[in-house]
């Protein structure tokens, strides 16, 4: 994942938790790691985004702003990957079938003609012919 994306979940970890100590646990980083990370992300942005307590960290108004968009972000980057390693695989979402009318008409029309089929399956061979977009043929009641 990008540094700056890490920086990003980071920083909502620590809004979340209200506290370096307690994100960084979370994160399982130490503490100045996460600490630098966050001075990282101030210092791209050019702003103070947490507002540092003696009982923990807050965020400030550009910090609130960027929680929010931060958070969609990250979800939309997540799912984008995913979306991109299945296609990579070559697995999708998708199921496409495709069919010749040619085929459909032959042979359908002497399956649903053999004494053989049960009215069940005659029934389904002209759904199928109607779904194929062919006429289906006459009924032989």
């Amino acid at each position: 994942m990008p540094r700056m994306l890490v920086h990003l979940r980071s920083f909502i970890t620590v809004v979340e938790e209200g506290s370096l100590h307690r994100a960084a646990e979370r994160l399982h980083l130490s503490q100045s790691t996460l600490s630098r990370q966050m001075q990282a992300l101030e210092s791209e942005l050019g702003g103070q985004l947490l507002e540092r307590t003696s009982i923990g960290v807050r965020p400030t108004n550009g910090g609130h702003a960027l929680a929010a968009k931060a958070g969609a972000l990250l979800a939309s980057y997540e799912t984008t990957i995913v979306e991109v390693r299945r296609l990579l695989r070559g697995e999708s979402k998708q199921l496409r079938i495709g069919y010749v009318g040619s085929a459909a008409h032959d042979y359908l029309n002497p399956a649903q003609a053999s004494p053989n089929l049960s009215g069940r399956q005659i029934a389904a061979a002209r759904s199928f012919a109607r779904r194929a977009n062919h006429r289906a043929p006459p009924r032989r009641d």
